[in-house]
């Protein structure tokens, strides 16, 4: 009886939680602002010395990994640890490499710990295939998958003056990038994903179904996919500010269900609302 009483109080709980949370964010934005967001964030990465390229361009970049060593997950770790006090924005760079796979990583902004242990019950979390990072009241959390192989423990990173914070991944010049992330709502990253050399398709989106279902939209304020081809990504419940899709020389989508770009660097080439081709 207790069990059962627990599990219609977790249902219960999920659905006033999502109810509160079921609109579309309101965000400030200028279109005529679009270059400046832009540089705003490559402003963020210095220049690489021609070594510095040389080597990256022989290396490819995995998920997970020790956190000593090189990966997706051990750049963001390492970014938010370096970021200044009080960031707004937190660069990862990962420039420059042959292969970047960004997949599975879950990125989450889950105040208390309380609805961070529900989240991970009722989000794609508990599936074990996805590495989680938390930004929560004082504090960024970690956790690893829990199907396969164990690369890191839990962490609690003591950082109480990031608050809201917008993760930047910059690929620009890397050959090849994947992903399977998922963002909570009001989760904000951007990517820049300039002169990608090969066709990339992301899956990006929201961490749970009952939040797709929801319209519970999460934030990509910046996507930069100008000189390279978008071919299949599925892009589902995202709310987008600022697309740079100058000189894209291909764009193609899964589908774009529920999602909305507030802007355009270029209104007649390509966009994400007219280029979808249906499942593959």
């Amino acid at each position: 009886m207790l069990k059962k009483f627990s599990r219609y109080f977790l249902i219960i709980t999920s659905l006033i939680l999502l109810q509160s949370c079921n609109s579309i964010p309101k965000i400030p934005y200028d279109c005529s602002k679009i270059n400046d967001e832009l540089a705003e964030r490559y402003a963020l990465f210095p220049a690489l010395s021609d070594d510095e390229i040389a080597k990256r361009s022989q290396i490819s970049v995995q998920t997970y990994s020790e956190l000593h060593n090189l990966s997706v997950f051990s750049k963001i770790v390492e970014a938010i640890k370096a970021a200044p006090q009080n960031a707004e924005l937190i660069p990862v760079d990962l420039r420059h490499y042959v292969t970047v796979d960004l997949g599975n990583i879950m990125v989450s902004n889950i105040q208390s710990d309380f609805f961070l242990n529900l989240f991970l019950k009722t989000s794609k979390f508990h599936q074990g295939f996805f590495s989680l990072i938390n930004f929560g009241t004082g504090k960024v959390t970690i956790f690893n998958q829990t199907y396969g192989e164990q690369l890191f423990d839990k962490e609690v990173i003591d950082r109480p003056d990031l608050k809201d914070p917008e993760l930047v991944f910059n690929l620009q010049d890397s050959q090849d990038i994947i992903a399977n992330m998922k963002f909570s709502k009001g989760q904000k990253a951007s990517i820049l994903a300039k002169n990608i050399t090969k066709p990339f398709r992301l899956d990006l989106r929201e961490a749970s179904n009952n939040q797709f279902n929801w319209g519970k939209k999460w934030i990509m304020p910046v996507y930069d996919v100008s000189q390279s081809d978008v071919l299949g990504g599925k892009k589902t419940g995202g709310y987008y500010l600022y697309v740079n899709n100058n000189e894209v020389r291909n764009m193609k989508l899964n589908k774009f269900d529920k999602s909305k770009v507030a802007c355009y660097s270029n209104d007649n080439g390509p966009k994400f609302e007219n280029t979808a081709v249906g499942e593959f």
